[in-house]
């Protein structure tokens, strides 16, 4: 075009497309062809990353420590969820089975302290049931 365009596509081994670079666009594809990740931007120039058929996108500290993860859970549904620098779950932000939404908060061990499921429901460090706020039941 000119020289003012093109495209880019990266086979396997077996002929298979595996990544592509076409008007502004990143594609990667999984083993049967499918795209599962998409870069590229919108109308007003804004960047977007589309994870697709279960994605999920994990960071990691400067110790090779995950310290988040924003996806799809095992029931299909979106979730947050972030760690300390051990590499401990902190906090868990998701859809349940039900669709439900469920807000969970860990100690520094990674054991569940507190979660906000239609009550705030408390945990002690055995994980026994400490209280239930909004139900007016105790455990």
């Amino acid at each position: 075009k000119n020289g003012l365009g093109g495209s880019f596509k990266l086979l396997d081994d077996k002929g298979e497309k595996i990544l592509s670079i076409k008007d502004g666009r990143i594609r990667i594809f999984d083993q049967s062809g499918q795209e599962v990740v998409a870069i590229q931007s919108d109308q007003q120039g804004r960047g977007n990353i589309s994870l697709k058929n279960g994605g999920y996108l994990d960071t990691y500290n400067d110790g090779e420590n995950k310290t988040a993860i924003i996806g799809e859970n095992s029931y299909g549904d979106g979730m947050f969820s972030t760690y300390n620098s051990n590499a401990k779950q902190t906090s868990l932000l998701s859809s349940i089975e039900g669709g439900y939404g469920k807000f969970t908060v860990f100690d520094n061990q990674g054991r569940e302290s507190l979660h906000l499921l239609q009550s705030l429901t408390t945990f002690n460090q055995e994980g026994k049931i400490t209280g239930k706020y909004g139900t007016n039941k105790s455990n």
